[in-house]
């Protein structure tokens, strides 16, 4: 089942026999996986199969994360390829996930088995829609939202105008303003 965890500031490389599904709760980190480097933020999920070789480096801080392991024997029961291929997928829909299964975690009853699934449900079903659209999960779509939300953070005192993002992202204005609305949902 899905538990919550607490990161501390350095890991070297390493692998799980396990497949794992990431969600960023809080914090900053780089993650170094499948040849890429990437930078998870609230609107994310990461997939890595079993025995993908990643690092990752934490923030001060650290972070607090929720890291779902499905072991190689029950990905079979998938029926799926949607966990075969390492990837970071953004989606509005991941912060609510987020909130609600760290809502789920801190309450002990019977139903709580129940609702972890029914959520991790939902994340397997993201990742499948995002998958058939994005490939591999790794996309020029994600890789210029990055950017633009990358930028955004760097300095949210700043008023940034739209051209400003689209030329940082080699994209239209328009582009720019829905790619970002359907990938975080604002």
């Amino acid at each position: 089942p899905p538990r919550l965890r607490q990161h501390r500031p350095e890991r070297e490389r390493h692998r799980h026999r396990e497949a794992v599904i990431g969600l960023l709760l809080e914090g900053v980190y780089d993650e170094w996986m499948d040849g890429r480097i990437v930078h998870p933020g609230a609107a994310t999920v990461l997939v890595k199969p079993p025995e993908t070789s990643h690092a990752n480096a934490i923030g001060r801080t650290g972070t607090h994360t929720i890291l779902i392991q499905i072991p190689p024997e029950s990905l079979a029961l998938l029926e799926s390829p949607v966990l075969d291929d390492a990837g970071i997928y953004l989606d509005a829909r991941v912060v609510r996930i987020a909130s609600d299964m760290r809502r789920e975690l801190a309450h002990a009853d019977d139903t709580r088995p129940l609702g972890l699934d029914a959520l991790v449900a939902e994340l397997l079903a993201i990742v499948h829609d995002r998958r058939g659209a994005r490939g591999r999960g790794y996309s020029r779509t994600q890789l210029w939202l990055a950017q633009v939300r990358e930028r955004l953070h760097d300095d949210p005192a700043r008023n940034v105008a739209l051209y400003e993002l689209a030329i940082l992202a080699g994209v239209h204005r328009a582009q720019v303003a829905n790619g970002f609305r359907d990938a975080f949902g604002c």
